[in-house]
């Protein structure tokens, strides 16, 4: 992988990546938790994040946190939970990745498959260490924790898949999917089916690109989890992804109705479970049979709750003006008297005005009722207690049931009035609702978070003295923030009189500067003035000399004009010459240096060549002698005879018989050490004898000079340019040498010379 150069590195990526590469396997995810700190100072989608993201792809900790994922953290400090966090991070750091065009192919078809499948092995061992400990109550906690890791790295799969769309085929391709989906464990199995329509909302097409075999797979255990089990968590999430996979896939309705056709009578066991909306849904789309029914339906539906909501609009909007009348009515009664508040809050009706479902009377009758306490602050104090608990048990419901905002924000509302006119609801707030807390979640950023924090704290405060305090402690706080800012007011105040003081000094510097400007171009003209001075008398200098030539007699005036012009004629040429050796030397000093590079390396590896050569032939084939015929075997076979007869062996002993064939084997020896020189050297006889032959022809058929032809030039140069530069020294040398006195071509020195290797260059 190559690194891209960057004119800034973060010393912290750097420092990191040389600690994990030092230290010891068991201390590298806790390095690797410091990447945390380090993505939290850059936003993902920046441009520091992005930097801080390919920094991490460059030195390698990215893929050391892709293969830290595959070892067992029950031997590391912090166990499962730092499993969890390397998750999160690496899920963060493949988000906003932006890489090369040549690393990308790379990045997504090994790195996240990789990592997709290590986050998986990781909830696969969780999963495993929670399925062995004791569903007691000395062992919650610890299976709470294991709960909230293998949910975080699930969490991080979906994060990684919601920033890449080819990672949802890859986790709906693992195999470690369809194991964790197959367990009996009630909580896991719920987490891995919440994580399928998340996929599923992703990429809505992902399932068109899957193995059919897959899907029926993932769709028998679905169906399986739907039928058997007996926990409602458990049947809401697979009748929840069933309908997502064929919402998302739709030729899967027919197979849903053909596949599993005893599905239906299995499903009445699920009837008033929680989660009837789904749940009919089904059995809707097993009652249709195929996809096109399946949206024809669901399109009539749609258009029947259409029509039930216009209608309910339209009478809303009818009782609107009655209902506002009646609530100005009230309130113009309740201003007058203050005795009226008390019998507002005590009549029958209010109670049941309040119980309605209907959107808007509930909201205007719930408006009322501060208004009412604005008018008569201490009125609860008289009422009867278990009239003001049942107005706030109706308020409680209506904040905990209702999905209304105007109602959600109405009835918070009138829940702190009423415990600001009277303390000791505080407390009897708290301990009568404690579980209030937890669905009170579910209004954050509806649009009254400021009386929602304030009933969080409410709560959170127990009673009323610490109410009363926390109030006084935000009190206390909006009085220094209130301080503050007019501190800051007056801090700008005076910062603004500090500006104006600064663009005074800022205007005088800019004056000086435009002073200084004028002054350059006053210099510029002045220089200008200077050259037209020059050239006005190098003008009258050249008049003035044309005035002298006039003097000169005629005869002498074309000698004179001739000379003045080979003058400026040479100093023109030696200008531009020079001008063009500065302009190209750079260019000659490059090529220079490549063509003697050129001639040390051939030089360097003819050297190597011959020398492979040498070594490999110590005889060359071609120095032995040709092979013989048979003709000519048999005569040297009658020479050999007869000259055995003519001069017989006179050997006596076999130390004689040894010295002998050490003696012929020595000349033979002899004749190969020399036969390999006398026969180079024949070669280069009868190369030269050839090379000889050639040029003498071309030499007796060369045409005249009168009558040669570009064809006839061509043929008798060279186009190698050692050669061509010889040839042109020698014709300059040949020429000047015709040139000289007779005397002087009789010196040794002016006779022609071999043809050295030398590096001559000309330009």
């Amino acid at each position: 992988m190559s690194r891209q150069p960057s004119p800034t590195r973060d010393k912290r990526v750097i420092n990191l990546a040389s600690e994990v590469a030092e230290t010891r396997d068991r201390r590298i995810p806790i390095l690797l938790l410091r990447l945390k700190e380090i993505l939290s100072t850059a936003v993902a989608g920046s441009k520091d994040g992005m930097r801080i993201r390919k920094e991490i792809w460059e030195y390698n900790l990215l893929q050391a946190l892709v293969l830290v994922l595959k070892q067992d953290f029950t031997i590391v400090d912090g166990e499962w939970q730092i499993a969890a966090s390397l998750a999160a991070i690496l899920s963060q750091v493949c988000t906003g990745l932006d890489l090369p065009s040549a690393e990308v192919k790379k990045f997504e078809d090994e790195v996240l498959l990789e990592a997709v499948s290590n986050m998986f092995l990781v909830t696969r061992r969780i999963q495993a260490r929670y399925a062995k400990i004791p569903d007691r109550a000395g062992h919650m906690k610890e299976r709470n924790k294991l709960l909230a890791c293998y949910r975080g790295v699930l969490e991080s799969v979906v994060y990684l898949a919601s920033g890449h769309t080819s990672v949802p085929k890859k986790v709906l391709e693992c195999p470690w999917l369809l194991q964790l989906l197959i367990t009996d464990d009630t909580d896991t199995v719920v987490a891995i089916m919440d994580l399928i329509p998340k996929i599923l909302r992703v990429n809505r097409i992902v399932l068109r690109s899957l193995n059919q075999k897959l899907i029926l797979s993932i769709m028998d255990e679905l169906i399986y989890k739907l039928s058997v089990s007996n926990e409602v968590s458990v049947g809401a999430s697979a009748c929840k992804c069933v309908l997502r996979i064929c919402e998302s896939h739709r030729p899967l309705v027919e197979t849903l109705c053909t596949r599993y056709k005893g599905l239906r009578p299995l499903l009445a066991k699920w009837e008033g479970a929680g989660f009837s909306r789904d749940l009919k849904e089904l059995h809707l789309l097993l009652q249709a049979g195929n996809a096109q029914k399946a949206e024809n339906e669901r399109f009539f539906r749609a258009a029947i709750t259409i029509q039930a909501v216009w209608k309910g609009f339209i009478t809303r909007k009818k009782l609107v003006k009655p209902t506002k009348h009646s609530q100005n009515s009230n309130n113009n009664i309740a201003s007058g008297h203050t005795s009226v508040p008390k019998k507002v809050l005590e009549c029958p009706w209010l109670l049941q005005l309040l119980i309605t479902d209907d959107t808007d009377t509930v909201v205007a009758i719930m408006d009322l009722i501060p208004k009412i306490l604005r008018v008569n602050r201490i009125v609860l104090r008289s009422l009867n207690q278990k009239l003001i608990l049942s107005i706030m048990d109706e308020l409680i419901y209506k904040l905990s049931v209702s999905n209304e905002v105007s109602v959600g924000a109405s009835a918070c509302k009138c829940v702190l009035r009423i415990c600001e006119s009277h303390r000791p609801l505080v407390e009897t707030l708290c301990t009568r609702y404690k579980g209030l807390r937890p669905l009170l979640a579910k209004w954050e950023g509806a649009g009254f978070s400021r009386d929602l924090k304030e009933l969080h704290l409410l709560l959170q405060a127990g009673n009323a003295q610490k109410a009363e305090n926390e109030r006084f402690f935000r009190a206390a706080i909006t009085i220094q923030a209130v301080w503050k800012g007019f501190i800051t007011r007056k801090k700008l105040v005076k910062a603004n009189k500090t500006f104006s003081k600064f663009q005074q000094q800022y205007r005088l510097k800019k004056r000086v500067l435009e002073d200084r400007k004028v002054q350059a171009k006053e210099a510029i003209e002045l220089q200008r003035q200077l050259k037209l001075n020059r050239q006005r008398i190098m003008r009258e200098f050249k008049e003035k000399q044309l005035h002298t030539v006039e003097i000169l007699p005629a005869a002498m005036l074309e000698r004179y004009m001739q000379r003045q012009q080979n003058k400026s004629a040479v100093l023109i040429q030696k200008s531009w010459r020079g001008h063009h050796a500065r302009q190209s030397m750079q260019d000659r000093e490059v090529f220079v240096k490549r063509y003697r590079a050129a001639i040390t390396v051939q030089r360097a590896v003819r050297k190597w060549l011959k020398k492979l050569e040498d070594k490999r032939n110590k005889i060359k084939a071609s120095l032995k002698p040709p092979g013989l015929t048979d003709e000519r075997r048999v005569e040297i076979q009658r020479l050999i005879n007869q000259n055995r007869e003519l001069k017989p062996t006179v050997y006596t002993s076999r130390e004689e018989l040894e010295q002998g064939h050490k003696k012929a084997a020595e000349m033979l020896a002899r004749y190969y050490k020399s036969a390999r020189v006398n026969r180079e050297k024949q070669h280069h006889r009868e190369a030269l004898i050839a090379r000889l032959n050639v040029d003498s022809e071309l030499v007796h058929l060369a045409p005249p000079l009168n009558s040669v032809t570009d064809k006839d030039v061509e043929m008798y140069s060279s186009s190698l340019l050692p050669v061509a530069t010889k040839a042109k020294t020698n014709h300059i040398e040949q020429l000047r040498l015709l040139r000289q006195p007779w005397w002087k071509k009789l010196c040794d020195e002016y006779q022609d010379q071999e043809y050295v290797d030398d590096e001559q260059i000309i330009f």
